[in-house]
């Protein structure tokens, strides 16, 4: 089942359940509120295993200082009558830079500066966002119902001020004037027509590139292009977990077994005191896992879930042997059939080779030690002696019938050697316990039921 994440329109958290255990894959989350419907969290508790991944990669560097950062950076750039170029991928925060920049460049008196939008997929990736109304938060799907764009760019391109194109070629080199700002994939620089424009650009240095892509290294990016005159600027906007929220994230959930990266566990090889850039498993068992490598997850299934035939179901008479809990007997066949099983009712010669079974009483209850040890006295075993073990377990040394008698969790060991006496403690422990027989259930039955 996929759950939103919080991250981009579309991106999700995945839950793997089956009847009993359930396993949670978190990837790329935000907890913070911007465009995308916010993360849901209630469906992620109560997890076996929990994997997490692709946490923040800037986690130092907060993302409304670097959305700061950004538009201050294309200001500046924009006086000085220089362009700007944003490499970036169409969707994700890219929507939240148009907002941010539209209304700074308005507040400094630049709103006659053209944004271009230059991607294959900018027009279907601007008018998909402004349908995908279930994946936007409350306030933007409101304004989908009534009816008006949920996102800003939709004025911005109604009025020009934004302007998107496949490419640099036809209707791009009709209406492209500078100084502008370019948006364009891709934000590596080895592919899209921002590498056209790092060729006419770069060596101006009125003009500015800004990395704002936290998973590309921007020096690596640019070595081609070596050496620029341009203004570069790093200011990575990673809107994913943090370590921090990573770890109230965990508390809050519990998982009883966390996957992790290896390196999630360990500080940064250049900042090894900064012990808040990993990840506390808290009362989880802690599993990491390096690139590429195998693991068998320690999902165990204890229980699964079985369906009756309604014939079945209707000849059942449960007996209470307590609130809220009730028993009965039955024999039926198990069919298994693509690991979905099914109760259903025997045949007539299984249940003629099952009937005396039925008749067994079915014990339960715990063995109440001093009762026991009066049933014993009337069956004239008087010399009982009980030693308390640990654990809630009792030993009881019976010397003159040279016999023993262990009281452990869920059963009763008795040595002797003499079969009187055997009888007696057998009648006495049968006696302390309390027991369904199908006589019993039977008495419980309406005409017209039969017990099982």
């Amino acid at each position: 089942m996929a759950i939103s994440s919080g991250y981009c329109i579309g991106s999700c958290n995945w839950i793997i359940d089956s009847d009993h255990e359930r396993i949670t894959y978190i990837a790329g989350s935000c907890a913070l509120t911007t465009h995308p419907r916010p993360m849901e969290h209630t469906s992620l508790k109560k997890s076996d295993v929990m994997i997490i991944t692709n946490l923040n990669r800037s986690p130092t560097q907060n993302p409304d200082a670097m959305i700061s950062e950004f538009t201050t950076a294309t200001v500046e750039t924009l006086k000085k009558g220089g362009n700007v170029l944003v490499p970036c991928l169409p969707c994700g925060v890219t929507f939240d830079m148009f907002e941010c920049l539209a209304n700074h460049l308005k507040l400094s008196n630049l709103a006659h500066i053209p944004m271009y939008f230059v991607s294959e997929q900018a027009e279907a990736s601007l008018a998909y966002s402004n349908i995908y109304a279930e994946w936007l938060t409350s306030a933007k799907t409101a304004k989908v119902y009534l009816p008006e764009p949920p996102f800003q760019h939709a004025e911005l391109l109604k009025s020009g001020r934004l302007k998107a194109y496949p490419n640099i070629y036809g209707d791009f080199n009709e209406g492209y004037r500078t100084p502008c700002v370019i948006f364009g994939s891709h934000p590596t620089l080895r592919c899209g027509d921002m590498t056209h424009f790092m060729t006419l650009f770069s060596k101006e240095k009125n003009n500015a590139i800004i990395f704002t892509d936290p998973d590309i290294n921007y020096l690596n990016a640019l070595a081609p292009y070596q050496p620029v005159s341009m203004k570069v600027v790093y200011c990575p906007i990673d809107t994913r977990l943090n370590f921090s929220q990573a770890n109230k994230l965990i508390r809050d959930l519990r998982p009883k077994y966390l996957v992790i990266p290896e390196q999630y566990s360990s500080p940064p090889s250049l900042q090894p005191g900064r012990t808040d850039l990993i990840i506390d498993p808290q009362q989880s068992h802690l599993i990491t896992h390096r690139g590429l490598d195998e693991l068998v997850l320690p999902v165990k299934r204890s229980y699964i879930t079985i369906d009756m035939d309604p014939s079945l179901a209707a000849d059942m008479v449960p007996f209470e042997i307590r609130p809220g809990v009730a028993v009965v007997q039955l024999a039926s066949t198990l069919r298994n059939v693509d690991n979905k099983y099914t109760m259903e009712p025997l045949g007539p010669d299984a249940i003629r080779g099952k009937k005396r079974k039925l008749q067994k009483p079915i014990l339960y209850g715990n063995l109440n030690i001093a009762e026991f040890i009066q049933r014993l006295e009337q069956y004239g075993i008087k010399d009982a002696k009980v030693e308390d073990a640990d654990g809630g377990n009792f030993i009881i040394d019976l010397q003159n019938e040279d016999s023993l008698i262990q009281i452990l969790d869920g059963s009763i060991h008795i040595a002797c050697n003499e079969e009187a006496t055997r009888v007696k403690i057998r009648d006495a422990t049968l006696q302390s316990l309390q027991k369904i027989t199908a006589a019993k259930i039977a008495g419980n039955n309406t005409p017209g039921t039969s017990s099982l």
